[in-house]
């Protein structure tokens, strides 16, 4: 296994994903998994002529066969890999998830601004933090953090027991649809202290950068080799007020 590194391949690759790693060899699985969602471009009317809002982004069909029992395929290989796992899911799936993997604790995220760009709509789309494995620190997680969000002067508005996370702030730059900041990413990080971590959909590399930042070692899988570039682009960043939303 060789760390700090995105194969751009399946992750259910027999050689070299997840099916080949030893069973508990990486101590936290996190990532953003396949929503099956069939992401579309933005497309408004102007007096009759359609605008594409995302035309620099590329787009991809996530829409897959058999998805529940593909999903059930690879999270089981994770389980087996992984000592402890972060999934971000959304919430229309959030109970399929609880019946059939059983986590060991959920978290709401509001996702800031979410897909609006307004600054009014603070709180237009919801999703989910699913811990699995025993986590030390999980209450301490779950409540330290969010009180201290909850008691700032910059977010005095933040529900408690909730998450706020954003998109990239210059997400601009990515050609990949929907790249994550990596506040959230990089606070959770922190208090569960992992020493290696995997994400088996690198997507934008948002978990990714979050661990460089932090020097844990880390492997990516992203089956689509286009948004190479924007992995590339992460990682190359030597500061985070320059880049990215934290």
């Amino acid at each position: 296994m060789n760390w700090n590194e995105v194969l751009y391949i399946d992750n259910m690759d027999s050689k070299q994903g997840l099916p080949s790693l030893p069973d508990k060899s990486v101590e936290l699985g996190y990532t953003d998994p396949v929503w099956n969602s069939d992401m579309k471009p933005n497309v408004r009317k102007y007096h009759n002529r359609e605008l594409d809002n995302d035309t620099n982004k590329v787009f991809f069909n996530d829409k897959i066969e058999n998805f529940e029992e593909w999903t059930l395929n690879w999270f089981y290989q994770l389980e087996r890999v992984c000592e402890k796992m972060v999934l971000v899911i959304p919430e229309s799936s959030k109970y399929w998830w609880i019946r059939n993997t059983e986590p060991t604790a959920d978290v709401p995220v509001l996702w800031k601004n979410g897909f609006s760009g307004s600054k009014i709509a603070n709180k237009s789309r919801k999703s989910s933090y699913l811990f699995y494995g025993k986590f030390k620190k999980g209450k301490k997680l779950k409540y330290d953090y969010i009180a201290k969000r909850y008691n700032s002067k910059e977010n005095p508005i933040v529900e408690p027991f909730t998450l706020e996370w954003g998109f990239c702030s210059k997400e601009k730059h990515f050609i990949h649809p929907s790249p994550k900041g990596i506040t959230v990413a990089l606070e959770v990080l922190k208090q569960l202290k992992p020493k290696t971590l995997i994400d088996p959909f690198a997507g934008s590399g948002s978990f990714l950068k979050a661990a460089d930042i932090l020097d844990i070692k880390w492997l990516g899988y992203e089956i689509k080799p286009v948004y190479k570039q924007d992995i590339d682009l992460r990682l190359s960043q030597k500061t985070l007020k320059s880049f990215f939303e934290v």
